[in-house]
């Protein structure tokens, strides 16, 4: 399949089973809209071309366009990796090179992917949300928002 075959291919489905309390990559823009990535390893590639962890067959996407890089501390990292056409974090862009912290809740923009940064509550290490002036009661409501949105995406998905 070439570019020209399609604007954007998916290979990397997610499982039924990725619903750990692995940090997940959800897609809520674009083509591929609905899908999830789930960020297990040290390292999660992102581009265009085969090899990448996460592939989206899209022009304007770079051959190797971004790295989810896990720290030791359960802390997670974006790499611009050279990009061309760049990498928007909250919409600002990256600087060609750049490696920036995660936060849960973060959107990141390659082309016209846009991508949500999710942190499961049990992986929010190291921050009480009491000590972070969280409303408990807003976070559950938005986390039983988005776990309604994946159990949609996957519905549509398996009936499609």
């Amino acid at each position: 399949m070439s570019l020209d075959d399609t604007k954007t291919a998916f290979f990397q489905a997610p499982r039924p089973d990725d619903e750990g309390d692995e940090p997940r990559l959800l897609v809520v823009g674009g083509p591929l809209a609905g899908q999830m990535f789930c960020l297990r390893s040290g390292a999660t590639s992102v581009g265009r071309r085969d090899g990448n962890d996460i592939i989206l067959r899209t022009a304007a996407v770079s051959k190797h366009h971004a790295t989810f890089k896990k720290n030791g501390d359960c802390t997670f990292q974006i790499v611009d990796e050279g990009s061309i056409n760049g990498v928007l974090l909250n919409d600002r862009r990256l600087d060609s090179g750049a490696t920036v912290d995660l936060t849960n809740g973060d959107t990141i923009t390659m082309a016209e992917h846009v991508l949500f940064f999710s942190v499961p509550c049990g992986k929010l290490i190291g921050a009480d949300f009491d000590d972070l002036g969280i409303d408990r009661a807003a976070v559950s409501k938005e986390l039983t928002a988005l776990d309604e949105l994946l159990d949609e995406a996957r519905t549509y998905r398996r009936s499609h």
